[in-house]
């Protein structure tokens, strides 16, 4: 039986601690069924759960920080930041089919549980369900070599994701999610190395000891990126899923959708679309990470200039005794904003 984690525990009341747990795995919270049955069975996971859908809200924002769409989510009524972020739909559009975002979504979401499963189970934070990786040594390994240390458990974190994103209907949407959620994980893989250290006199590597060791997650995130860049349209034919257009090529690791990116140059607030009116840019085209170029986010309607003076005191001085002095200094901000 799953150890219930001491975060969910606030009372030695029993009945509330399971009034907790009911709650977070709950299909009101915006679960699919299969998911919630799972999320009762394992509510030593809930924590992670939470944990991972911080973490994948957070590499999204990072990722689109400077683009139309933002990876705002708006959760509605009970629905988990979870639930929203790994089911995420085209809602108003009024579909539940998966754009491109949605893929991206999916991807991300899964990865990041894959993720935090990996590293938490190392950590011992799940001590009746997993521990340190005890994965087969890498094959480029080489001469006397030891699998030992205290690696990221991938194995776990891939059998436990698997088990909860994989179920579900045989919809085309399903299908879709499904193919987008496994290839998330597939990056978790891919990116994790193996560490070595050597063993030996004189500096020579006589042994080597070698342990799993994942990758800081941006990396996981700017692969899922590079996906989400040369994903491409599908439609589900005969229980399966084929490209929309000839000449795309779909391959092992193509992120797919079905339907086109709703406007996001347009408010939509309810959906966490905030549009594009009011947005600061650069108007050069130059290599600025904090701000996106103005000629590509203002989606064709221009932008304005302003000047923005403000007065701050400066060349502050203790002056005795006992008091501190300042002269009042303007400085002049020139920003750019869409139209």
């Amino acid at each position: 039986m799953s150890r219930i984690p001491r975060e969910i525990i606030q009372t030695n009341d029993l009945l509330s601690v399971a009034r907790q747990i009911q709650s977070y795995c709950s299909p009101t919270f915006g679960l699919e069924e299969y998911q919630s049955e799972i999320c009762r069975k394992n509510p030593s996971h809930i924590q992670i759960l939470i944990k991972a859908s911080k973490l994948a809200l957070t590499e999204c924002q990072r990722i689109f920080k400077n683009d139309r769409w933002q990876c705002n989510p708006q959760t509605r009524g009970n629905q988990s930041l979870f639930s929203y972020i790994l089911n995420y739909r085209n809602e108003h559009c009024n579909s539940s089919l998966a754009n491109k975002e949605t893929a991206f979504l999916n991807a991300l979401s899964t990865a990041a549980l894959h993720y935090t499963l990996a590293e938490d189970c190392k950590e011992g934070r799940l001590p009746r369900d997993c521990g340190c990786s005890i994965g087969p040594p890498s094959e480029y390994m080489h001469g006397e070599w030891a699998w030992k240390g205290c690696g990221d458990n991938v194995e776990y974190g891939e059998e436990f994701s698997r088990l909860f994103t994989q179920g579900g209907k045989k919809s085309e949407y399903d299908l879709v999610r499904r193919r987008n959620c496994g290839i998330g994980i597939k990056v978790v893989k891919e990116t994790t190395t193996v560490h070595c250290d050597c063993l030996g006199k004189g500096g020579k590597c006589e042994a080597k000891t070698c342990w799993q060791k994942l990758p800081a997650f941006q990396v996981v995130g700017n692969r899922i990126q590079e996906l989400y860049d040369s994903a491409v349209q599908v439609v589900e034919v005969g229980g399966g899923l084929r490209t929309h257009f000839p000449t795309d090529v779909m391959r092992e690791d193509t992120l797919v959708y079905v339907e086109g990116s709703p406007n996001y140059c347009e408010r939509f607030e309810d959906y966490g679309i905030e549009g594009v009116v009011g947005r600061e840019c650069n108007p050069k085209n130059e290599s600025r990470l904090d701000l996106p170029y103005c000629h590509k986010l203002c989606c064709g309607r221009g932008f304005e200039r302003q000047e923005i003076t403000k007065a701050e005191n400066c060349n502050c001085r203790f002056v005795w005794c006992c008091r501190v002095e300042c002269d009042t200094c303007t400085t002049t901000k020139v920003a750019y904003y869409c139209l």
